[in-house]
């Protein structure tokens, strides 16, 4: 059973092919909203699912919006800066805001305006839903007929980051960013739990699906980003209009603040004035493997290292860097980091990110973001027992980082030191 495979770890390699990518139709959010299937306007006593997933998705859960997103104000500017007619029929604005499946892979019921309905996220449902239906097959069961295991969370972060940072089937530009769309950011653990959950974590979720802790979803996480992120680095590391390269694959916040709010110390790039990738998850991943297997960590910053240096030498040996790194370090990292992590790891793990942020001198605001959300999960994980004591230190950190444009990396670390007095006084 897929269960058991989660018992030893989380694997990249094992994933199925992304959603909108399958082979499988997609027959439509209205096959999943009956009363007496997932439609249910409160949840059901006596079964093994709320059932009542589909109201807590279109009431409350943005997916159910995505769509109609395309048609607002910023929408229409953005489309118009790009020279495209609509923003609700470019399917460069689909392929996100929507389940944009090919036409033949649409059931009778399939509706595009449903924004990212249930199939986006769990497959589609032409094999597993009949037998899902009936009440008698396993979990495992519906995995084999093409179930996305959005359980698993390097499946789930795979499926996150083709929209929530970008890849070959949902391309990301400089020049969408600069016509008006707003920054991509992700972290696994953290933009799973601010969706509304639409089930109930009791003990029959954990016997089927099992749950990971928060240190094991930020882990993989940023695995999982850090290798997506390599690969949009091949993919766009050739490209270039004019003098310029794809500048997506570079960190917004490195030129994007104000000329007066100086940031650069030499811990933040080799030279100043040089513009750097958007590498956050990258050094955060090294962190998490650091913990796990010192060696393995080390090559991996020196394949960083060889990464940033080869973005100043040109595109050529940008992508050939990227792809280096990609193909000999991601399979050993996912291995490292992808079992389950203990309170003891999450402790050391905490402590090494604190202390590298507290003394990053011009902590610029990529890195800081991130370090909140990898701080925030990690100090809870440390001290299950005690987070209403570290409550106000956490919420204090996320203050520092709530306003890109107001960003002060002396306030960012003063707040992590804070936090770390706090964890360790626990």
């Amino acid at each position: 059973m897929a269960v058991v495979g989660l018992l030893v770890g989380f694997s990249s390699h094992a994933s199925p092919a992304i959603p909108m990518a399958g082979d499988d139709a997609h027959l439509g959010v209205a096959t999943c909203a009956g009363s007496n299937c997932h439609g249910a306007v409160k949840p059901y006593d006596n079964s093994t699912v709320d059932q009542n997933e589909y109201f807590t998705w279109e009431r409350h859960d943005r997916h159910a919006r995505a769509y109609q997103t395309l048609q607002s104000a910023q929408s229409k500017r953005i489309a118009n800066n790009l020279g495209l007619r609509n923003a609700a029929e470019a399917e460069v604005c689909l392929n996100c805001h929507t389940d944009n499946v090919p036409a033949s892979k649409r059931g009778a019921r399939f509706l595009l305006s449903d924004g990212v309905g249930c199939e986006a996220c769990h497959g589609g449902s032409e094999r597993w839903l009949g037998p899902h239906v009936s009440g008698i097959t396993t979990h495992a069961d519906n995995l084999a007929l093409g179930l996305y295991p959005t359980e698993d969370p390097a499946a789930r972060a795979k499926l996150c980051l083709g929209c929530h940072q970008g890849d070959a089937a949902h391309p990301m530009t400089h020049d969408i960013m600069g016509a008006g769309h707003p920054p991509l950011v992700f972290e696994l653990d953290t933009f799973t739990n601010i969706q509304p959950a639409h089930f109930t974590v009791d003990a029959d979720y954990k016997e089927r699906k099992l749950l990971p802790s928060g240190t094991t979803n930020w882990a993989v996480g940023q695995v999982e980003a850090a290798v997506a992120f390599l690969s949009l680095v091949e993919s766009q590391a050739g490209a270039s209009k004019g003098m310029f390269p794809e500048l997506y694959p570079f960190d917004c916040n490195a030129c994007h603040h104000d000329m007066d709010n100086l940031r650069w110390a030499p811990n933040v790039s080799d030279e100043p004035g040089q513009i750097r990738l958007r590498d956050a998850h990258l050094r955060n991943a090294a962190n998490a493997i650091a913990v796990r297997d010192a060696g393995l960590a080390q090559r991996w910053l020196e394949a960083l290292a060889t990464l940033n240096t080869s973005a100043q030498l040109g595109t050529g040996q940008l992508q050939s860097a990227a792809r280096n790194f990609r193909t000999r370090l991601a399979q050993p990292a996912m291995d490292a980091v992808g079992k389950r992590w203990s309170i003891a790891e999450s402790r050391r793990l905490f402590a090494q990110i604190a202390s590298q942020q507290a003394a990053a001198d011009g902590m610029g605001y990529t890195l800081a973001e991130q370090g909140a959300m990898a701080l925030s999960i990690l100090a809870s994980d440390s001290n299950p027992a005690e987070q209403a004591a570290i409550a106000s230190a956490i919420e204090a950190l996320y203050g520092t980082v709530d306003n890109r444009a107001a960003f002060v990396p002396a306030d960012y670390t003063a707040a992590v030191r804070e936090l770390s007095t706090a964890v360790q006084a626990q």
